[in-house]
């Protein structure tokens, strides 16, 4: 009988495969048809198909090392290698491949029945119907594929969150998610920044930071460091949230070489914070501290030096923080702000002419200029004609709720509630993949995702979003096992308990 399951179970496979192959080839073919392609693209193709054998042979050994290298590769190779596709498809990068590869071995561990996946729940439930909100917006309304958007702001966040959901059945697993990806990274963003500062090019990596142009872009942030994203805002969030990651992990070991490095990136992280001259990080920095101040028992010690250490900092600093130089680390910049004020004066306009299925998605650029145009000034005073021209918005909500409308907005808005809902009643369970202390750091490193968030468009940075939503799946995930736990009387631990409960 045995032998006749296993054979069954070999077909199964090996029609999964035939299919999956199926699938990759003629999508390359449609994909690839009428698209001429150059050598020095034959090579990179070459180089990828290289390294994603040895990221599949990784992966199938340990998924959550597969993770670890996907959000590396988001962090360090997401300008290098790419091959641009014409057309509306999304040109192809290590980072999106290993993307792919992650998900698709998920499902096969899933199809095979080496993995039960939890029930969708509510917050996937209204993930599935803020994409499908904006799908339809593309197809009703925009009449045009922005594909890029889409994936880095909700398609893949929100996979990245199903995948952390169902993966992380144990405190190892944790732990050594938390332990590699944030102990290094902690003290590279920040040291970056203070590279980038004081120009010392020649430790900055990957090469393209510091530089005026990236490819056949011009970028220019006025001194502000921006860091492996090229944006100071993506960049000091980044910095901050692995940051709390960071303490969080090395909290929990006895050395002195953790005392030691603990030490170290908390004394260079807010002069890495600092160098972005950026307020939304400013704001996002303070309230992750704030909340490890007030919540955590662990690193309250920590928040509360590095709360007073800044405060007085401001306060000896006081005349240039006031100040309107960016690059003596004012805040006082009325134009930017200024700028903010006219988008959301002709977003609240346009919710008005179109409160339902609102303008289309990535449409406000195009859509908003009439009525930006017709903004003469606001409470911080008069407009002069250029500012806020051909500038995207700069506030997620506001953002879905002018593109996508109601029927975008409401979905998304009840997404946050269920999150934040989740985050409060996980702190009074008990969960055998993470401790109270591990729900206090989600709590902080969400609280700068949202202050970001309602100050930029986080759209076009896959990393910014794909980090928080993986770390709300793992909450998630831990949450609805231990639930079950408690209602059946489980004695097994993780993913055995699973099993009990799919049986």
């Amino acid at each position: 009988m045995s032998t006749g399951v296993e054979r069954f179970r070999h077909m199964e496979l090996n029609k999964t495969l035939l299919v999956l192959v199926s699938v990759a080839i003629l999508t390359g073919i449609f994909m690839g048809y009428g698209t001429s392609l150059t050598p020095r693209d034959l090579l990179r193709g070459l180089v990828l198909f290289n390294v994603f054998l040895i990221c599949y042979i990784v992966l199938l050994r340990d998924l959550v090392s597969g993770i670890v290298i996907y959000l590396y590769s988001l962090v360090f190779l997401n300008l290098y290698w790419r091959i641009i596709i014409p057309g509306a498809w999304p040109d192809l990068d290590i980072p999106r491949l290993m993307f792919v590869f992650l998900w698709l071995i998920f499902l096969l561990e899933v199809i095979l029945g080496h993995r039960r996946l939890l029930p969708t729940g509510a917050i996937g439930t209204v993930m599935l119907i803020v994409m499908g909100a904006i799908l339809l917006s593309m197809i009703m309304i925009s009449h045009k594929r922005s594909t890029r958007p889409l994936l880095n702001a909700y398609v893949i966040p929100y996979a990245m969150f199903a995948v952390s959901k169902n993966i992380f059945t144990s405190r190892r697993a944790v732990d050594k998610f938390i332990l590699w990806l944030s102990v290094p990274l902690a003290f590279y963003f920040p040291m970056t920044s203070i590279f980038e500062h004081f120009r010392i090019n020649s430790l900055l990596f990957p090469r393209y930071i510091g530089q005026p142009v990236v490819g056949d872009m011009e970028v220019d942030w006025g001194g502000r460091a921006s860091g492996t994203f090229i944006n100071p805002a993506v960049t000091g969030l980044a910095m901050v949230g692995i940051y709390v990651m960071a303490l969080y992990s090395l909290s929990k070991m006895k050395s002195a070489f953790a005392r030691t490095y603990a030490f170290v990136i908390s004394a260079i992280t807010p002069v890495g914070v600092f160098f972005t001259y950026t307020r939304s990080v400013y704001v996002a920095f303070a309230g992750s501290l704030l909340i490890l101040a007030v919540c955590s028992k662990r690193l309250r010690l920590v928040s509360i030096i590095l709360l007073v250490a800044m405060g007085l900092a401001v306060l000896g600093n006081w005349s240039n923080m006031t100040s309107a130089n960016r690059e003596q680390g004012g805040v006082g910049d009325v134009t930017t702000a200024q700028s903010r004020m006219v988008i959301l004066y002709a977003s609240l306009q346009m919710i008005r002419d179109s409160p339902i299925v609102g303008c289309g998605f990535d449409r406000f650029v195009k859509e908003g200029a009439p009525y930006v145009a017709e903004v003469r000034q606001t409470v911080l005073g008069y407009k002069a004609s250029w500012i806020a021209e051909s500038c995207n918005q700069h506030n997620q909500f506001v953002s879905i709720f002018t593109e996508i409308g109601l029927m975008g907005f409401a979905p998304f808005v009840i997404l946050y509630v269920l999150i934040l809902r989740l985050l409060w009643k996980a702190r009074k369970v008990e969960a055998e993949e993470y401790d109270r202390e591990f729900v206090v750091m989600v709590w902080a490193v969400m609280a700068g995702y949202i202050a970001v968030i309602m100050f930029i468009e986080p759209r076009w940075y896959e990393f910014m979003n794909v980090l928080p939503f993986m770390l709300l799946g793992i909450i998630s995930g831990g949450y609805e096992r231990a639930m079950m736990r408690m209602r059946r009387g489980f004695q097994g631990r993780g993913f055995q308990g699973e099993k009990e409960y799919a049986a």
